[in-house]
């Protein structure tokens, strides 16, 4: 690698322009060092107020970590990490990588963003692929996300208004508004008068501490007729609006974060959803397994650099990861689905076969359980339950 360094005066902005990666370092220096292969046509100019770097190859940059940092057109993917002041940009045109930064307010991102640690507000227009942030200090404020959404730790406001895939929204300690195209899940902690607003063209799962405040407001399609769009907790002071196109989950947490204790009817079932939750992650564990040989073996015949294997894995990592959070989704699905023919269909019927057969001797007994399980396989062979549910449902009255 080549390297070269400039003087630099860290009171002054530094505009980063980029046609490759990108690579930020916040360091203990006093100058600006870039390191790349072919730093020929690299570029650093003093203008009026600021200075420029115009960068043209992959390049690292490792720069005072008080600087003050403007990206522009930066066409590939960007790593920042160890920056205490302001990063502002407008286009990224590849993945984001933040860690351990001040503020961030971005235009757009297109490809996936990791925010890790900002000590301030994340504010951007656009993220094309999937959003990850763990621990920003201020709010964050996001107006499109194309893929998933997944937020843990935001010590202010959290405003995603247009997520494409699943959103998962934990630890927020200001307001919340999300609207996602796939599930919703999320725990609320709603302070007086405040309005949170939670949206999911899939299901909605909402967690709220048992002795909050709150007026739940409650839309969708799969509530029965007699359910209560409308339960009010405390003296009602704030406002959760949660919109669902399926099942809206409504769970209450104590005040030190336990969790509550399942009911019956979800204890019946949880082992059968456990083992095939196990199932679905083994599965895909070992497929992934071997896809990662076939990407080692690729990249291995191409003769591809540390970075762009690097990067590959990277991007191999972020589609494993996200695969097994859709599993996980769809398994909860199976689960809210297999409760249900249980509750509706099975139980009721097997309860009545049991109080019959208290009465009428051990005999009817066995002849009640084999009525039991043609009434599942029948139901198996109309399409009204899939084979999962079939298993669980005969897993269940075996047990």
């Amino acid at each position: 690698m080549n390297t070269k360094t400039f003087e630099f005066a860290p009171d002054q902005p530094l505009v980063i322009t980029a046609r490759k990666d990108l690579k930020l370092q916040g360091d203990a220096v006093t100058h600006v060092e870039i390191q790349s292969r072919d730093l020929d046509k690299a570029t650093w100019t003093e203008k009026e107020g600021y200075c420029e770097l115009s960068l043209w190859q992959p390049t690292t940059v490792t720069l005072p970590v008080n600087a003050r940092i403007r990206l522009e057109n930066c066409r590939g993917h960007v790593e920042c990490a160890d920056l205490t002041e302001a990063v502002r940009g407008d286009h990224i045109g590849g993945h984001a990588k933040f860690r351990r930064t001040g503020p961030l307010s971005l235009e757009d991102i297109g490809g996936h963003a990791h925010i890790n640690q900002c000590q301030g507000d994340m504010l951007c227009s656009t993220v094309g692929g999937h959003l990850h942030v763990n621990d920003c200090a201020g709010h964050l404020r996001i107006r499109s996300v194309g893929g998933h959404a997944k937020v843990i730790q935001i010590g202010g406001d959290c405003e995603l208004p247009a997520v494409g895939g699943h959103a998962n929204l934990q630890q927020v300690a200001g307001t919340q508004t999300v609207m996602a195209g796939g599930h919703a899940r999320t725990t609320v902690v709603p302070a007086p008068e405040t309005t949170h607003s939670i949206k999911a063209g899939g299901n909605a799962s909402v967690q709220v501490p048992r002795d909050a405040n709150a007026t739940i407001h409650l839309s969708s399609p799969t509530l029965p007729p007699s359910s209560p769009n409308v339960r009010t907790m405390g003296n009602g002071s704030a406002a959760i609006h949660v919109t669902a196109g399926g099942h809206i989950a409504l769970q209450e947490q104590g005040t030190t974060n336990e969790v509550p204790e399942a009911p019956d009817s979800v204890k019946t079932t949880q082992w059968a959803f456990d083992g095939l939750r196990q199932q679905v992650r083994s599965g895909l564990n070992q497929a992934f397994a071997k896809a990662g040989d076939k990407l080692n073996q690729v990249m291995d015949e191409n003769g591809l650099d540390p970075q762009q294997r690097a990067d590959l894995q990277a991007q191999f990592t972020d589609i494993r990861n996200e695969a097994l959070e859709v599993a996980k989704e769809a398994a909860g699905a199976v689960q809210v689905r297999t409760r249900e023919v249980w509750e509706q269909d099975v139980k009721p019927t097997i309860q009545s076969h049991v109080n019959s057969s208290s009465e009428s001797g051990g005999e009817v007994a066995v002849q009640a359980k084999s009525e039991e399980r043609k009434m599942i396989l029948r139901m198996l062979s109309e399409g009204k339950i899939t084979v999962d549910e079939a298993n669980a449902l005969l897993q269940t009255l075996d047990g």
